[in-house]
């Protein structure tokens, strides 16, 4: 049975495939979309996580003030060499193995041009659209999905192709024909499934039940993530534990003990009603970041003007380069500022750290909106931190 520690840091490994030539087959990014040349397919619900917000909103409000305003897309095909945001309707992305593409708009973002492509003939599909989501999905198993991409390419020695007639006769060629079709295929990955499904009715690994889980159709409800009390105690534990992987900035490590900020950190958390892992990753930002004054918790550090900085040292007018300016500034507004980072830090968890029906948090995701520079690095070493909370 996998330990906790086990499963933070398996279930944070990203889902990567392979075709016959070795082509990987993964989420942009490890964290969602379709990548193929320039082009980038994701669904509706994600698209904020690897679309500029402002593009988003851009074309949304072309397409709202075009004649096609009553169009309806689940999912999106952007093209951001030729300024192309494509939306398409896909009616069934969610029930069909393969979804066809349905019909499409094109919205040319940069001039306000919205123009339809020709009727869809039914006949285009997707392969693999766990892809185009991230684990925390709703609308279809995507454990399942990904089962099936897994067993397909096991088997393909030829690239798959995008339209019905074509790909069921490479499915009957590689042994998974229509019969495999709609559900007898289910039962192909159910051993990949009840590996996957052991956290689906408990976070503790340890008394997860020992019996085979059975794969459904239907996400199970999560874990009911507890909103446990961190003490003062147990944060100097994970402070020191994460001291010697040497994570803490050495520039800023002597600037003031971290404990002092612990109540203010917990007051925020409680605010924002955020569960453990939320909390415990709440804490991690503060400690694996370990800023300079105005900036402990590394949010928007290099835009002074950024709300968030408003009781920066270089924003209130203090010299904190001498031990008055120092005083001053702790006296002042120390509390202030950490308690308004702690906030703007505890939004972005909220909103950008998806936890899925097993109560896996998606620190990948997390990780490329908080620090898309060194995103990678941001999360390994979050995800250690978890393991030592």
């Amino acid at each position: 049975m996998r330990n906790f520690k086990q499963y933070l840091v398996e279930e944070n490994e990203p889902k990567v495939l392979f075709t016959y030539k070795g082509s990987q087959v993964s989420r942009h990014l490890n964290i969602v979309g379709k990548k193929m040349g320039t082009d980038l397919y994701v669904h509706h619900d994600y698209a904020d996580h690897v679309i500029p917000k402002d593009i988003i909103k851009k074309a949304n409000d072309i397409l709202r003030n075009s004649q096609y305003y009553e169009f309806k897309y689940s999912c999106i095909k952007f093209t951001p060499s030729l300024g192309v945001f494509r939306v398409d309707a896909s009616p069934d992305f969610d029930t069909a193995r393969e979804p066809h593409t349905g019909d499409s708009i094109n919205i040319y973002y940069n001039k306000g041009i919205v123009k339809p492509n020709p009727p869809h003939q039914g006949t285009s599909i997707w392969h693999h659209k766990w892809i185009w989501v991230m684990d925390d999905y709703k609308g279809f198993n995507v454990e399942e999905s990904y089962q099936w991409s897994k067993l397909w390419l096991s088997r393909f020695k030829e690239t798959a192709i995008g339209r019905d007639k074509i790909w069921n006769l490479q499915l009957r060629k590689y042994g998974l024909g229509s019969e495999v079709q709609e559900e007898s295929w289910k039962s192909a990955i159910a051993s990949g499934l009840a590996a996957a499904s052991l956290f689906a009715s408990s976070p503790d690994a340890e008394g997860a039940s020992k019996s085979k889980v059975k794969p459904s159709t239907t996400q199970t409800q999560g874990p009911n993530l507890k909103q446990k009390e961190i003490t003062e105690d147990q944060f100097k534990v994970i402070k020191k534990n994460i001291s010697s992987y040497n994570y803490i900035n050495k520039r800023y490590q002597s600037q003031e003990n971290l404990s002092t900020n612990l109540p203010i950190v917990l007051q925020v958390a409680k605010e924002y009603k955020l569960n453990d892992i939320q909390k415990k990753t709440l804490l991690s930002m503060r400690i694996l970041e370990n800023g300079r004054r105005g900036c402990e918790f590394g949010v928007d550090d290099y835009n002074i003007k950024s709300p968030s900085r408003r009781y920066a040292p270089e924003r209130v007018g203090i010299n904190v380069k001498t031990p008055a300016g120092q005083a001053e500034w702790d006296k002042k507004y120390r509390d202030l500022s950490l308690k308004v980072q702690a906030q703007y830090a505890a939004g972005t968890i909220k909103k950008r750290m998806p936890i899925d029906n097993r109560g896996k948090p998606n620190i990948a995701a997390l990780a490329y909106r908080y620090c898309p520079e060194n995103w990678k690095l941001w999360a390994d070493k979050t995800i250690k931190f978890l393991q030592t909370s």
